[in-house]
């Protein structure tokens, strides 16, 4: 007798034992299904999913999509549902190849994830004070899609970089002990050049040892030349080369930096000499670049000797490395805009240079 009503149980859902509740056998499968898909989102985006060629990790984010779409249309109040969706779309435009064809004009990124932010406004709507859900909406706006700029070039900037601010500040407020908002903040800061504000928002309990707030310390420590002109598209395009040579394995925002100044190299390096009475620039072949590795030390940063110093170490030193690149005699064409295409001011004048801050501090 017992094993049948067992059995009659099975056809029509799953009990819990000693309850009067049961729950419908689909409704639970459904939730396998989430659960399986959260589990895959989370391999993702952590980076663990390397046992997976690119089509099949296509394969399973289509599908993975296809369960949630169906477990939307029969349950549109999961909460846990609608804001797993927000995420897969993140994942799945970040895989999917964007492909510019020459005479055609390119997706419009804006329109992109219209679907994901319906969704989570409808977790807002649900859960007014859900700061996962806002964290989310931030991420969507805070997205680089590459698009082609002035001049036919390839640049990636967000979606809507005051949106990602707006979202991510609110997430903060109402989870302050979320190291993860925190991040998100301070790097839409970052972009926005809100240094010293995105340092205050890492400095907090628990973020000692935190790279984004060590980096941001770093940045906000070393001095510039005033009249120095940050240069984004340039520090983005080195960036990615650090990144390409492996160089730098981590937040290039945050590491590499391009400024151009009204002054020679031997006025940058004065001014450099007033911080550090031993810092000195060495050429790197005639007629420069010249360099400098600013070793980390117990009691702060050291120039180092010489460039023979340099030579002996068999790896990218713990040290920021500053350049320059001095145009004494530039071109029309090289006063007008920087080699990643960046518009200069007339107010630079025929001398001037670029100093270049990569930061190869490591962190633990």
């Amino acid at each position: 007798m017992y094993i049948q009503i067992l059995r009659h149980f099975r056809t029509i859902g799953i009990c819990l034992f000693f309850t009067t509740i049961c729950i419908p056998a689909s409704y639970a499968a459904d939730e396998i299904k989430i659960k399986n898909v959260k589990k895959l989102v989370e391999q993702i985006e952590a980076g663990k999913t390397y046992s997976s060629s690119p089509d099949q990790l296509t394969h399973k984010i289509s599908q993975a999509k296809k369960e949630l779409d169906s477990h939307l249309k029969s349950h549109p109040d999961n909460i846990e549902a609608l804001i797993l969706s927000a995420r897969l779309g993140i994942i799945e435009g970040l895989v999917t190849p964007i492909i510019f064809s020459k005479g055609k004009k390119p997706h419009n990124p804006n329109k992109g994830f219209i679907h994901q932010h319906s969704n989570l406004d409808r977790v807002l709507k649900l859960q007014p004070d859900s700061a996962e859900a806002h964290y989310w909406k931030a991420r969507l706006y805070g997205i680089r899609p590459p698009t082609i700029g002035k001049g036919g070039r390839l640049e990636k900037n967000p979606i809507d970089l005051k949106k990602a601010i707006q979202f991510a500040r609110k997430a903060v407020q109402l989870d302050q002990n979320n190291i993860r908002y925190r991040e998100a903040l301070a790097l839409y800061l970052v972009a926005d050049q809100h240094l010293k504000e995105a340092l205050g928002v890492m400095s907090t309990g628990g973020t000692k040892k935190n790279p984004i707030y060590v980096l941001l310390k770093d940045i906000n420590a070393f001095p510039v030349p005033e009249g120095a002109i940050f240069l984004k598209a340039d520090s983005e395009g080195y960036g990615d080369m650090q990144m390409s040579r492996r160089r730098i394995s981590n937040f290039p925002s945050l590491r590499v930096r391009v400024f151009i100044v009204p002054m020679t190299a031997s006025k940058v390096e004065a001014f450099y000499q007033r911080q550090w009475p031993k810092f000195k620039f060495f050429s790197q072949r005639p007629g420069g670049p010249f360099a400098q590795f600013m070793i980390f030390e117990a009691g702060g940063l050291r120039p180092t000797a010489s460039m023979s110093e340099v030579k002996k170490w068999k790896s990218v030193p713990n040290a920021i490395a500053l350049s320059v690149n001095e145009l004494l005699n530039p071109t029309k064409e090289q006063r007008k805009m920087t080699p990643a295409g960046q518009p200069l001011p007339t107010s630079l004048g025929k001398v001037f240079s670029y100093i270049f801050y990569v930061n190869y501090r490591r962190i633990n």
